[in-house]
């Protein structure tokens, strides 16, 4: 039986309005900026999740501040399903460096986000972060 895979994501923002994104180093998304986040571990809290991946890929502690949504995303020509729990955070310590599985982390303007990143364009419009 195939089961979807829950993972966070996060939305922290800096000062001048910018959305942190990492550079994927590895997996099928290389190369893509996407939002800091990942799975969900066995006995592990959404909101423990999130802060683990976050600092794991970023180096930043935060703080799980608004839940912004719930999102599907399904490939299913590659045979994945991500629900994708979308959370707003707060910026509360760390140094900012590029983890083990990215590589790079940069504040950037969301509407910058490749045209065929669709799944994560869709989830930043609906959570008031990106243009039409």
């Amino acid at each position: 039986m195939r089961v979807p895979t829950c993972s966070t994501l996060a939305i922290i923002l800096n000062d001048k309005n910018e959305v942190l994104f990492v550079l994927q180093k590895t997996g099928p998304f290389r190369g893509w900026w996407l939002l800091p986040g990942g799975r969900v571990e066995f006995g592990e809290t959404v909101r423990d999740a999130l802060i683990r991946e976050v600092k794991e890929e970023t180096g930043l502690l935060v703080k799980v501040s608004k839940l912004l949504g719930v999102f599907d995303v399904i490939y299913a020509d590659q045979d994945c399903h991500f629900i994708h729990i979308v959370f707003l955070c707060e910026r509360i310590g760390g140094e900012l460096k590029a983890g083990s599985d990215a590589s790079e982390v940069r504040w950037l303007d969301p509407n910058m986000l490749n045209e065929t990143q669709t799944d994560l364009r869709r989830i930043m419009k609906a959570t008031g972060f990106i243009e039409d």
